[in-house]
């Protein structure tokens, strides 16, 4: 007599938390422009840190042409190629002083 009908739309189709509407989907859905702060955080961060690690290298530069009584950009050339050739050429490179003798 469509008693189980009845209960079947009642507790699958009427109490369903899922929208018929498909327009509150359409409006839901992730684009570029939903997802673009993400982006623009990302990328100011990434600016933020290399600047940072562009003042932590003239800082040491500066330190370090300063204790070694050398100028600041040779000190700068110095830990600039220490730096790139990723310590693994540490003896071959003279910190400062004359690089005529080698």
């Amino acid at each position: 007599n469509g008693d189980l009908a009845k209960l079947k739309n009642r507790w699958w189709y009427d109490r369903s938390e899922c929208t018929k509407d498909k327009e509150k989907a359409a409006k839901s859905e992730l684009s570029l422009s939903h997802v673009a702060g993400i982006f623009y955080i990302l990328i100011c961060g990434l600016l933020l840190a290399m600047f940072v690690a562009l003042l932590e290298f003239c800082y040491k530069a500066s330190t370090e042409s300063k204790k070694a009584k050398v100028p600041m950009s040779d000190a700068m050339k110095n830990k600039a190629r220490l730096a790139l050739s990723g310590g693994r050429d540490i003896d071959r490179i003279v910190l400062y002083g004359d690089t005529s003798a080698l």
